[in-house]
């Protein structure tokens, strides 16, 4: 296959299957770990472990490895384009931050820098208060920021928040049997009525 442009069709592939399956089971094993009592998380992760690796043992009906052949010129766009409208969400931190992210940034600092499960309150001091919210899109970039910084913290959630949105523009191309590129482009455009707002508030909003 060397020389080949790898086509579209390749990414709808058992292997891009396999790492949705990785990216979701893994923050729910973090999670029972964390949160659970361990009589009750380890029997339940290794179940969880045991049907992942009957999952990822499936054989394939592709040969393809996107680590040895050529990529097509519009999988390298349809790549450019979700990391560039990554970047200007703000997730990192490395364009600007509307003031959701406020919180949103506390949430990942807290698991990051308290033991799980986070709460705020002992209970000698009152009721305790536990930081309830969907957490397990941080849990994977917050256990590598206790190893590591809070710069190490936030771009691995740029990471797993990009590989997330692949997969997600991956999916919605098979659904509407058409290209990731395309799909990625429905995504960008579907809303954006929200412009309307910020002409008419511009003031509110930085130049």
């Amino acid at each position: 296959m060397d020389g080949r442009l790898l086509p579209l069709s390749t990414f709808r592939s058992p292997q891009m299957k396999r790492l949705s399956y990785i990216y979701l089971i893994l923050p729910f094993i973090l999670f029972l770990f964390g949160w659970v009592r361990l009589t009750i998380a380890i029997p339940l992760a290794l179940i969880l472990l045991f049907t992942l690796w009957q999952l990822l043992k499936q054989p394939s009906t592709t040969h393809y490895s996107p680590f040895t052949i050529h990529w097509s010129p519009s999988t390298v766009y349809w790549l450019l384009l979700t990391t560039f409208w990554l970047l200007l969400s703000g997730i990192g931190g490395y364009a600007f931050q509307n003031w959701d992210h406020n919180w949103r940034n506390v949430v990942l600092r807290d698991l990051m820098n308290f033991d799980w499960p986070v709460y705020y309150a002992q209970p000698e001091s009152g009721p305790v208060k536990m930081l309830v919210y969907y957490v397990g899109f941080w849990l994977p970039s917050a256990l590598i920021a206790k190893f590591t910084n809070w710069q190490v913290a936030n771009f691995a959630l740029f990471i797993w928040s990009l590989l997330g949105l692949l997969l997600v523009t991956h999916y919605l191309a098979n659904f509407f049997k058409t290209s990731n590129l395309k799909a990625a482009l429905l995504l960008i455009l579907f809303s954006g009525l929200d412009i309307l707002g910020t002409l008419f508030f511009l003031q509110d909003y930085p130049t």
